[in-house]
């Protein structure tokens, strides 16, 4: 107890003594100056006694809410927030001087309302390092630590708030800025992901492009060889489409084709081993081929069938492909296991277009057949003009020679009637003949007038046209909502009107243009208005039939001429010149006209009239 007060006492004494060497140093004047550059400097200065007692400090501590006259002999810890006490008397209590003082301590400082503040703790002011942040150490009486009495220890506070808040600010803008980083980095890598997903579909896009496209070259090439082709019987050897296929991705051993016979149960193969042969075989020899037909799916025949079928075992595997328009192809394998999905598809595919082919080949057969029935129709008609007139000339001969004859039989004696009589024999015979050229030059053929329905009778002709003229060409059909019937040969109106589409695809052809087209348009007009008149023609109603291209076109000389027999602007074989006179003809003989306006590289429009029947089409008989 009494050194505790022994230690009061003593520590009153001190500060007594502390006191008084400020106001003497308040009054020297060497320290005048001193006391003024304390004052200004913004940071906190004090000095501490031997167990953390305020001893002095300046004037920058009114910040914080404190004054320095009431903060002298207050503990300095009870100034740092509590959870800074411990490091804060750790440090202070070491004692150290010199380099090895306490160096740049951060400690939170409680104002006076309770409102921690970070700064950095920093003791002695002297100014031996430029950058300010100087070290706490200890004063001691002597230089010597160990023989030295302990005086204070003093230093400088200096304020680094602004500071923390900018850093913190800094480092939560790092923070965001990084966050911000990493997310466009984790854009930019999905989308560098995306468009390499989106480059290799691409890729595959166009592969698969490529691929298709070069299929349908190849698929092309089969459609115009077959089209090219007399009929079936010319397909190509078996080599030829083990080829096409192997072009295709798809290999096979064999290949055949099958359609159906004429006899119920059996079908004809095409075979084409090494050529094209046909064998009639029956459909429950080949349950495959039958269950092909029946589902109009591919069909691969079973392991049990083929050894049934084929005795020598020669086909490991057989896949049957319906035809679209019926029948089906075979392709066979040395593999068990071929024909994938893939392949089936190219098959499908490849049946398709093997459908088309066919069918395009059967209307160029039959478009064929009509254009040799229709030359020849051209020829006979031709032949039949020249063989009337010749045999009318001949016909009013011979009515002279005949009447000489029977004059002279009434007048000549018996020994030459004889020779007459075998002339007037010989001129009753002749005369019989030219009736008979007579007869042939009206072809001796006699019809009943139809009613026919003018949109179906365009129709019939289009449906032709588009089967069997160039896919290029466009045929653009402009027909009446109510078709108004004519009356006459159907079939002679059909040929006048494809005689007419004919000549226009030649026009189209021979200009070689990229979008071809032919137009035909349907319509009704009263001749005697309208400006319709027609020398020769009485008034009514006429149906109107344009059939216009935008083919070459032609001169005014040409068009003079367009309607005469054996005329013809084409290349020698390439054309009779009969078939705009028999289209003049047909519809001259059915009490219409035909007339052409063309320019040359304007294309060309041949119009023609037929009257319009009053009758009833529906209360007609079936012909």
């Amino acid at each position: 107890m009494e050194d505790v007060n022994s230690s009061n006492f003593q520590f009153v004494e001190e500060l007594t003594e502390l006191r008084r060497s400020l106001v003497r140093c308040a009054d020297d004047p060497a320290l005048l100056g001193l006391d003024s550059i304390v004052k200004a400097v913004p940071d906190l200065i004090y000095r501490l006694d031997a167990d953390g007692r305020i001893l002095f400090i300046n004037d920058a501590i009114e910040r914080y809410g404190y004054t320095a006259q009431e903060l002298i002999g207050t503990n300095i810890f009870d100034l740092v927030h509590p959870e800074d006490r411990e490091k804060a008397i750790f440090k202070i209590n070491e004692r150290r001087s010199g380099m090895r003082g306490t160096q740049s301590l951060e400690l939170r400082l409680l104002t006076k309302n309770n409102i921690s503040i970070p700064f950095e703790f920093k003791s002695n002011s002297s100014e031996v390092d430029p950058i300010l942040i100087i070290s706490a150490e200890g004063v001691y009486a002597t230089s010597s630590l160990q023989d030295g009495r302990f005086i204070c220890t003093q230093g400088v506070g200096r304020d680094i708030t602004e500071r923390k808040w900018v850093e913190e600010a800094i480092r939560r803008s790092h923070d965001e800025l990084e966050e911000k980083v990493q997310d466009r980095t984790a854009d930019l890598l999905a989308a560098q992901i995306q468009m390499e997903r989106e480059m290799i579909e691409r890729r595959r896009a166009e592969e698969a492009l490529k691929k298709a496209l070069a299929r349908e070259e190849i698929m092309g090439q089969v459609r115009d060889h077959i089209i090219a082709m007399r009929g079936i019987a010319d397909l190509p050897a078996e080599q030829y489409w083990i080829e096409v296929l192997r072009q295709l991705d798809v290999d096979i051993a064999g290949f055949s084709l099958q359609f159906p016979a004429s006899s119920a149960g059996f079908f004809v193969s095409y075979l084409l081993d090494r050529h094209c042969y046909t064998a009639e075989l029956s459909l429950s020899d080949f349950p495959w081929v039958q269950r092909t037909w029946h589902t109009g799916k591919p069909v691969v025949a079973s392991r049990e069938e083929l050894i049934t079928a084929f005795w020598d075992n020669k086909y490991k595997c057989i896949l049957e492909i319906p035809l679209p328009g019926g029948g089906s192809l075979g392709c066979s394998s040395e593999v068990e296991t071929a024909f994938g999905q893939e392949d089936v598809a190219v098959l499908e595919q490849f049946a398709r277009v093997l459908s088309e082919a066919f069918r395009r080949l059967e209307d160029l057969k039959a478009l064929a057949t009509k254009n040799e029935q229709l030359l020849q129709a051209q020829k006979m008609e031709a032949i039949g003009q020249l063989t009337a007139g010749v045999a009318h000339n001949f016909n009013n001969m011979l009515q002279g020679i005949t009447g000489n004859l029977d004059l002279a039989l009434e007048e000549t004696n018996e020994a030459i009637k004889p020779f007459l009589d075998g002339a007037y024999t010989a001129a009753r015979r002749a005369a019989s003949m030219i009736q008979q050229l007579m007869v042939y030059s009206r072809q001796g053929i006699s019809f009943r007038p139809q009613l026919i329905n003018c949109n179906e009778l365009v129709d019939e002709v289009v449906r032709t046209c588009r089967k069997t003229f160039d896919r290029k060409i466009k045929i653009d059909v402009q027909a009446l909502d109510q078709s108004p019937i004519v009356k006459g040969n159907r079939g002679q109106l059909e040929q006048a009107l494809l005689n007419l589409c004919l000549n226009a695809r030649d026009a189209v052809e021979e200009a070689a243009l990229e979008q071809p087209f032919i137009k035909i348009e349907l319509g009704v007009v009263e001749v005697g208005s309208e400006g319709i008149i027609e020398a020769g023609i009485a008034s009514g109603r006429f149906v109107r039939i344009v059939v216009a291209d935008n083919g070459l076109g032609m001169d005014e000389d040409t068009q003079r001429r367009v309607f005469e027999p054996f005329f013809t602007t084409k290349e020698v074989g390439k054309g009779t010149g009969l078939g705009l006179s028999t289209v003049f003809g047909i519809i001259q003989d059915h009490g219409g006209w035909v007339v052409c306006h063309s320019q040359l590289n304007q294309g060309s429009v041949f119009t023609f009239h037929l009257p319009v029947s009053s009758e009833n089409i529906a209360a007609l008989p079936p012909v």
